[in-house]
């Protein structure tokens, strides 16, 4: 049996494109990333309705090794067996204040009668194109080392993966480019700060299969979406990400060498398990159809570097200097014998110079940080960006918002593919001052800044960052800044009117899939 299976049709769709304008639409699901690869497919992992009916293998403890290793905490991962998501306000303060960056949970049911919104084929077919970053990590037969390679990869070398040896496909960024995933993150974790989100993956994975024992420096839930996956997991320090000594060495995926498990348990759909930062997992796939496939959708938290944002910061802050040079109109002839010191007066003015990048209020690591988490990628350098150049070249090419086509459409949507975020408010009340021409609310998309200070204006950065659309909301818009905000992120694609000539193409694209 082979990765893809026979079938008598070969059908072939047009995959959704990256620019704004064709990304993302208002719709409950999308398969309009759907691919069939030639004349095979994947077996999906059946519908997880009936699924739940089927008599699940007897759980098991798993051992790579049989030798004790030190610092275990003896790991048991509580259970909650009746929580749904998005959690209740009582749920989500529980779950803030006792496992949050502390320890495992394990939600059964967590989302009842949860159906993938692609099936393994519709995700194999992703990792054959070019607008999605996939990797296919398996273990090479000759060696038994673990390889890792990067998509996209041709039909054949997906036709002919096996199902009795361990690999595990993964495809990353799905929540940017697939608005059913998307929704996920906005239906299911609201109370999760969007800024800290870095993405949800699919990882499809045959009988056993997997990508080995491992731990990461992030947070991460584990959403359980076509088939079963017995998961192991494992509380030692001897199994962080940082301890090299414990990880295979030369090859290209950082599997552990020795895995003891403190805890196994196996995922049904719609079963989440939350792991925090180090914590070891081994996760094995159990299709529930011989020849089928295992999905887990992985939603991933960014875990910042220290040192990158400090460098972050300072790249900012240097390039306001760039044609700044030393002077030092001061100086004094050095003293006999002295000419390789460097005097206290140069340390002087040096400190000065470097305490010109220091913050002087909470409010300047706003506006920084706004733009370090929105950037393209996060933590993208932004000090080479021209900002201020940049909106003024728009200003220069703006096109006008389209007042009719919006009021047609009925919404104005968000690009998925850029981040948007706000901040309204800092510790050291530094925004808070009206009399201040830069007070206001601070709005970031792509790494841009904006500062609102009328109530239209706040309303609309608000609605673009909570919730994606932006309801018409009447003509013409009553403030300047509103307008000159809409045209900016219009230009900028970081927003669009959806048409409904887009509308005709994902309909006819959803009978296709309903037909087949």
């Amino acid at each position: 049996t082979t990765f893809i299976m026979k079938t008598t049709t070969t059908t072939t769709t047009t995959f959704m494109k990256t620019k704004a304008a064709t990304q993302v639409k208002k719709m409950n699901c999308c398969y309009c990333t759907r691919r069939r690869t030639g004349k095979q497919q994947l077996k999906s992992g059946g519908d997880s309705l009936s699924a739940a009916k089927k008599k699940t293998r007897t759980k098991r403890r798993m051992h790579f090794s049989k030798k004790t290793l030190s610092l275990r905490a003896n790991l048991k991962v509580e259970v909650w067996e009746t929580t749904s998501m998005p959690l209740d306000e009582e749920k989500a303060e529980t779950f803030f204040r006792e496992f949050w960056q502390k320890k495992p949970l394990l939600m059964r049911d967590a989302i009842p009668n949860f159906k993938c919104p692609l099936d393994t084929n519709e995700l194999a077919g992703l990792a054959c194109e070019d607008e999605f970053s996939s990797r296919l990590m398996r273990v090479r037969e000759e060696d038994k080392k673990w390889t890792l390679e990067v998509g996209p990869f041709p039909e054949e070398v997906l036709q002919t993966l096996p199902d009795d040896q361990a690999w595990s496909l993964v495809i990353n960024e799905l929540d940017s480019k697939i608005p059913a995933m998307n929704s996920i993150i906005t239906d299911l974790f609201p109370q999760f700060p969007r800024w800290r989100i870095s993405d949800i993956q699919a990882s499809v994975s045959p009988e056993d299969g997997g990508v080995g024992a491992h731990s990461d420096n992030f947070d991460v839930f584990l959403i359980q979406a076509i088939g079963d996956k017995l998961w192991s997991v494992a509380d030692n320090e001897a199994y962080w990400p940082d301890k090299d000594e414990s990880f295979v060495p030369n090859q290209d995926v950082r599997i552990l060498k020795e895995f003891v498990a403190d805890d196994s348990f196996l995922l049904k759909p719609g079963d989440i398990l939350y792991l925090p930062p180090k914590i070891a997992h081994h996760g094995l796939g159990k299709p529930h159809e011989k020849g089928a496939c295992s999905v887990t959708l992985s939603l991933g938290f960014l875990a910042p570097m220290h040192e990158e944002m400090i460098w972050s910061y300072a790249q900012q802050e240097s390039s306001k200097y760039k044609d700044v040079r030393w002077r030092d109109p001061w100086m004094k002839p050095a003293e006999l014998g002295k000419s390789g010191a460097i005097d206290k007066d140069a340390i002087s003015h040096a400190w000065d110079v470097l305490k010109k990048a220091e913050p002087k209020s909470e409010r300047d690591v706003a506006v920084w940080m706004g733009k370090h988490a929105t950037a393209k990628r996060f933590g993208e350098s932004i000090a080479l960006f021209d900002e201020k150049g940049f909106l003024e070249q728009l200003g220069a090419n703006k096109r006008e918002i389209d007042y009719d086509a919006w009021e047609e459409a009925g919404f104005l949507q968000r690009n998925e593919g850029v981040r948007f975020a706000f901040i309204d408010s800092v510790n050291d009340n530094s925004m808070d001052n009206d009399d201040d021409d830069d007070s206001g609310l601070l709005f970031f998309a792509g790494g841009i800044s904006w500062t609102m200070k009328t109530d239209e204006g706040k309303a609309i950065a608000y609605t673009l960052a909570n919730e994606g659309e932006l309801e018409f909301i009447g003509k013409p818009l009553k403030e300047k800044e509103s307008v000159e905000l809409l045209s900016q992120l219009i230009n900028t694609e970081f927003i669009f009117i959806p048409s409904d000539e887009d509308e005709e193409d994902y309909d006819e694209d959803d009978e296709d899939h309903e037909e087949e």
